[in-house]
């Protein structure tokens, strides 16, 4: 994992997963986005439920809404 802190407010943060793997996630106060790179990506967030494949760039989650995805 590498993190990059543009301000005291932002920090841009890369991860790379070569597994599979599930998660549930209360907010977390911030705005997150990912990207997809290989695989496919399973989300749901607020209702709304999304499948992503390479080349997506998403909004995981707005700061007071938790979320879930699958990897």
């Amino acid at each position: 994992m590498a993190q990059f802190s543009l301000t005291p407010a932002l920090r841009l943060d890369h991860l790379s997963f070569r597994m599979s793997f599930d998660t549930h996630t209360a907010p977390m106060g911030v705005l997150i986005f990912g990207a997809v790179r290989s695989g496919l990506v399973s989300h749901t967030s607020d209702g709304s439920h999304r499948r992503l494949r390479p080349g997506d760039v998403y909004l995981s989650a707005q700061p007071d809404h938790a979320f879930a995805a699958t990897v």
